[in-house]
């Protein structure tokens, strides 16, 4: 089946507009909400000092994910985290990023349910009005649970926020509490898309339901150990050619990826990264 030529011009790892303004903003947060976390424990408050520990922990944790964003720009992309068992391969996201999901996910988590414990029982003096008393804890109380329910996704799939799994015929993307699966057979197209404002790692894949009818599935590559550009070739080739998707039994996709031999494209059509 012939594809589209996957990468447009241009293709490339661009710093985002909105980085420094985040990076500002989360070390503030941090920063704000570690100085109150100070004078808590000086106060001896259990209470108020979980909850700002929290708080200026996901600052911090947000200060961070930046940081690794823009480090992945400039370092070459970890092979290490790619494996071959049991008759398939999976590509795992960067050890950073991972850790720093799973982290960011409990932390809120421990935030948030301090915060709605805390205002219900009135330990934690907050000033709210009467409907903020009433509404905050019940949003809260959802993202809590919401955190919660992804972690323990994460830890069945075996501690891992996401993962790329590939076999013959299947492939299963997870990102989070998220898990998308079709089959080979079921990819119609596939191409590039940069939404605005955002980098170019996006893809836009066009997938034939069992239906027969047409579905449309997006995936973020932008942090998957391999490298953006290699993850989007690793599925380009394997769709491209059904002859060769008997390697994803064994760990001749894995040599294939480290010896380049995904890259059929010309230099002047993939683009590159800056």
């Amino acid at each position: 089946m012939p594809l589209e030529p996957p990468l447009p011009r241009g293709w490339e790892s661009k710093s985002s507009p909105i980085e420094p303004l985040g990076l500002v903003t989360f070390i503030a947060m941090a920063g704000f909400w570690g100085y109150h976390c100070i004078r808590a424990t000086i106060d001896l408050d259990p209470w108020r000092v979980s909850f700002y520990f929290s708080a200026a922990t996901i600052g911090a944790l947000g200060f961070a994910s930046i940081v690794v964003e823009m480090r992945a720009r400039v370092n070459a992309p970890c092979r290490k985290r790619i494996r071959q068992a049991k008759g398939s391969t999976t590509v795992f996201l960067s050890r950073y990023h991972d850790t720093n999901m799973m982290t960011l996910h409990i932390v809120l988590a421990v935030c948030t349910t301090v915060f709605v414990s805390g205002v219900v029982t009135e330990r934690l003096d907050v000033p709210l009005t009467p409907d903020q008393r009433v509404g905050f804890p019940i949003v809260l109380a959802v993202c809590a649970v919401g955190c919660t329910y992804t972690l323990a996704v994460c830890f069945v799939n075996g501690r891992r926020y996401g993962a790329l799994h590939l076999t013959p015929t299947t492939v299963t993307y997870t990102m989070g509490s998220r898990r998308v699966t079709f089959g080979w057979s079921d990819v119609a197209s596939l191409k590039a898309q940069a939404p605005s404002y955002m980098n170019n790692q996006w893809i836009h894949l066009t997938v034939v339901t069992f239906n027969n009818r047409r579905g449309f599935t997006k995936l973020d590559l932008r942090r998957f150990s391999i490298g953006d550009d290699a993850t989007f070739w690793l599925l380009h080739h394997y769709a491209a050619h059904p002859e060769r998707r008997d390697e994803l039994a064994d760990d001749r996709a894995i040599t294939r990826i480290a010896e380049g031999k995904l890259f059929n494209w010309p230099e002047s059509q993939t683009g590159g990264r800056s």
